[in-house]
């Protein structure tokens, strides 16, 4: 959007023009203002000097000043970003089997659980992370073995409008046995694609590769556990949080 405008000053023999170009995007604002002498038909050494009263100039800086102020509100305020939440504010998930692999080899967890809860509201942000809870996988690690996760949502952008939202599964796990405390530390990110289905709402994590690190780890100290693709479905009578992204 460009905004032109031009000031005369006749009795000073002077001609200020100015112009404002303006990228909403950015709230960019280029200015360029140029002050011409008019030509006369006989010059004299001193014809090429201008002399601009200075009041009018300060009263055009104050002008400019101002204009730039309101645009780069504006501007602000079309690229903001809200997050609207709403539903019951908790839910339960369950998968069917997948894949994890590392040194000691392929690894089979034939479910897995999780909960979660969130605030249902409107947050104001380029990101949203505020759905967060448990997994718990049912892997075949050994008799009194838990293999379990806690996680937080941050969704980034909807690719589908209030239907499919993207973002990153931030995990922090643990193998336990029994009453004998943490074997292992599991921990990394796993991309994420929440889909508000019309019979049920799914959670998929994507094929990705977590840390392991604990002296008495089964899968080795500082070793690569490999996580295959895997989808919840929300099982909770309301479905999970309702999210739309709003710019």
């Amino acid at each position: 959007m460009s905004l032109w405008l031009w000031l005369g000053f006749g009795a000073c023999g002077v001609i200020v023009a100015g112009s404002w170009s303006v990228t909403m995007e950015t709230g960019r604002l280029d200015l360029l203002v140029e002050v011409l002498a008019p030509r006369r038909a006989r010059r004299s050494p001193n014809q090429d000097q201008v002399t601009i009263n200075m009041s009018r100039i300060s009263r055009i800086v104050v002008l400019v000043t101002s204009l730039a102020a309101v645009v780069g509100a504006i501007a602000g305020t079309a690229g903001a970003v809200t997050w609207h939440v709403s539903g019951s504010g908790s839910f339960t998930a369950t998968a069917p089997s997948e894949t994890l692999s590392g040194t000691i080899g392929p690894l089979a967890c034939t479910s897995a659980t999780a909960t979660g809860t969130y605030a249902p509201g409107s947050l104001a942000g380029a990101v949203y992370s505020g759905v967060a809870g448990t997994i718990t996988f049912g892997c075949t690690i050994g008799l009194g073995f838990e293999f379990s996760c806690g996680y937080r949502l941050t969704a980034t952008a909807q690719p589908t409008v209030t239907v499919v939202t993207t973002g990153n599964l931030d995990m922090t796990c643990a193998v336990t046995f029994g009453s004998g405390g943490k074997l292992c530390d599991v921990a990394g990110s796993r991309h994420a694609i929440y889909t508000k289905g019309a019979s049920a709402d799914t959670l998929t994590l994507t094929t990705t590769t977590l840390n392991v690190s604990g002296s008495g780890c089964q899968f080795g100290t500082n070793d690569a556990l490999h996580f295959s693709e895997q989808t919840f479905t929300v099982t909770s009578a309301g479905g999970g949080p309702h999210i739309v992204r709003t710019a």
